[in-house]
């Protein structure tokens, strides 16, 4: 079963997943591997409120790795819970800047974290810290890291002079705003 569940998450089949995961889990409801993957396809199908409970489950159990709270970050981020994030980020801070991932991610949460703390001029300090000013490789070319639904997220938000500089960090990030061309935009800041 875990097999197939994997095979249509690699293939973006999440609803198909979300299938084999709901059989998997009525079988096997303490399965914290299945739980994650659920609340991962859930993020990816738009169904927040199912990706929260899994979530919220997984965290009562204290059975989540920092791979799955950086998920959870994210999900936070698209629903607005402020506070919900600042304290996982808090809390996992060294964590997930020692984790394998890309360091655009870290650069995205720690923008992130400013922007939902309405701290302007710690966005832009964080912002000009991680923009190349040597053309490091990582801001170079497009993360692996899918930002689609946090920017669909922040369209949906009010417009702010933050929210514009936000959203336009992430797009230096994916690669498809020239960072230099991004530091004009910051420079007046």
């Amino acid at each position: 079963m875990q097999e197939k569940i994997s095979t249509f998450i690699t293939k973006h089949q999440y609803s198909r997943a979300l299938e084999y995961l709901s059989i998997a889990l009525a079988s096997s409801p303490e399965d914290t591997t299945f739980r994650i993957q659920r609340a991962f396809c859930y993020i990816k199908t738009l169904n927040y409120d199912g990706a929260m409970h899994e979530y919220d489950m997984l965290l009562e159990k204290d059975a989540i790795g920092i791979s799955d709270k950086i998920n959870l970050l994210e999900l936070y981020c698209i629903l607005g819970k402020r506070e919900q994030f600042a304290k996982v980020f808090a809390d996992n801070k060294v964590a997930i800047e020692n984790s394998a991932r890309l360091p655009s991610l870290i650069a995205y949460l720690h923008a992130a974290s400013a922007y939902f703390a309405d701290d302007h001029q710690e966005l832009i300090r964080i912002i000009r810290q991680y923009l190349p000013t040597h053309k490091p490789e990582y801001l170079l070319t497009p993360s692996r890291w899918d930002f689609s639904d946090v920017l669909s997220a922040l369209n949906q938000r009010p417009a702010s002079p933050d929210k514009v500089i936000f959203t336009q960090f992430i797009t230096v990030l994916q690669g498809a705003l020239n960072p230099t061309e991004f530091k004009k935009t910051i420079a007046t800041q």
